[in-house]
């Protein structure tokens, strides 16, 4: 019997702790009880080469779609400083692991209206936990197009470094492999393919598609969620006080309704 499993790491720097989640990570995959694994959001080179030592002896054979850099993101002064200075402001403890994701988290107003050029250059940079190395590499001329309109695909600046983040691990000989890049905006996004020789199944397949970590669409949509709930108000006295009557008006209705009989067929006129 063949066995695929497939595994999404989420060894991403907005989730958090990436440095001490990756070794787990690792030793979780390395004991998956599978002959064939579909990984994702493996997105450093340091982070796929540990995998596939950690897997040498039972899955030794392993097929990934290497990373296609773009231009290189910028963001202008008026993107990025707003944004530092809120981020000074509100992640001044933040360590290196944390302060993308805090920032993302106190600083929503100010991201949410961040070109997809200066969002795919902060997060590229955002591991240093440094916000002098950030501005650094990230302050200069706006990538975005005139009259807003999109860039084509070797203008673009792709978050990660171009990584697709995909690939499959396998303990049996991949007969035959293919990939496929598919068009994105921000996040290089794929498809990695493998034929498998298995004896008592003939031939099988296994793929693996780029799932969007953090495309400008998705972070703003998230930003939104996460500001609704971190924000709501909570509710008044007042308010809470005409919950309460509303709740004991429907139970007494409810009570009232439990005496009355209950009137089965047709009414007839006398």
């Amino acid at each position: 019997m063949l066995k695929i499993a497939t595994y999404n790491a989420g060894l991403l720097d907005t989730v958090g702790n990436v440095p001490e989640r990756q070794p787990l990570v690792t030793e979780a995959v390395a004991a998956l009880d599978a002959d064939v694994v579909c990984m994702q959001e493996v997105w450093s080179d340091e982070h796929w080469d540990a995998l596939v030592a950690a897997n040498e002896d039972t899955r030794p054979h392993a097929l990934r779609l290497e990373a296609m850099p773009g231009v290189p993101g910028q963001c202008t002064e008026d993107e990025l400083l707003p944004l530092r200075a809120c981020s000074e402001l509100m992640c001044p403890n933040a360590g290196p692991s944390d302060l993308v994701s805090c920032t993302i988290v106190m600083c929503s107003d100010e991201v949410a209206v961040l070109s997809s050029s200066c969002t795919s250059c902060l997060v590229d940079n955002g591991g240093s936990g440094d916000l002098d190395v950030i501005e650094a590499a990230c302050l200069g001329s706006s990538g975005a197009s005139p009259d807003d309109l999109p860039l084509p695909p070797e203008e673009r600046s792709y978050l990660l470094g171009g990584a697709f983040g995909i690939g499959l691990l396998s303990a049996l000989p991949l007969m035959e492999t293919d990939t496929l890049v598919l068009d994105a905006a921000t996040t290089r996004r794929g498809i990695v393919y493998a034929k498998i020789d298995v004896p008592e199944l003939a031939r099988s397949t296994c793929s693996a598609r780029t799932s969007p970590p953090c495309c400008p669409s998705w972070l703003r949509g998230q930003l939104r969620h996460v500001g609704r709930r971190e924000h709501r108000p909570r509710a008044s006295a007042d308010r809470l006080g005409r919950r309460q009557d509303r709740g004991r008006r429907q139970g007494d209705r409810a009570r009232r309704s439990q005496h009355q009989p209950f009137v089965t067929g047709r009414r007839h006129r006398a």
